[in-house]
């Protein structure tokens, strides 16, 4: 487990992957060995299908809901943190953090983690932190 756990670490920096995207303590060893061994199997994937037309990696669908009433959210802008596991989309004047799973076993969530609200916040810019712990988001309010 410890060899698996310290090649994902690798990935996780040589690919800029933001850190929380993988819960390192609670992974089992097959799932850091998956994890780990993702961007190669997919490098592979794409140059050997390269003629071919390439098919969606996974097929989860993602229907965000309103935080407070269930009911649809409309998404206008959208951007996937670097590792695939978040996605911040701004829409209905607010800025929402979805966790998409680091596991596409589980179903998405419907509901976002953290909810930026303010008057007609929209994304504008984001990326994490020096120490990939973090994300900084820039968000334009009306």
């Amino acid at each position: 487990k410890a060899v698996w756990r310290a090649a994902l670490e690798r990935v996780i920096v040589q690919y800029g992957i933001f850190r929380p995207t993988f819960p390192l303590d609670e992974m089992s060893k097959d799932d850091l060995e998956h994890a780990a061994c993702g961007p190669h199997r997919f490098v592979e994937h794409v140059e050997k299908n390269s003629a071919e037309r390439y098919k969606a990696y996974q097929n989860r669908t993602f229907l965000p809901r309103e935080p407070e009433y269930g009911q649809s959210y409309t998404v206008t802008n959208m951007a996937l943190v670097p590792g695939g596991r978040f996605l911040l989309t701004s829409g209905n004047g607010s800025v929402c953090l979805w966790d998409l799973g680091h596991n596409f076993g589980q179903p998405i969530k419907p509901f976002p983690v953290a909810v930026v609200e303010g008057n007609e916040a929209t994304l504008e810019v984001m990326c994490p932190s020096v120490d990939g712990k973090q994300l900084v988001l820039a968000v334009k309010t009306m």
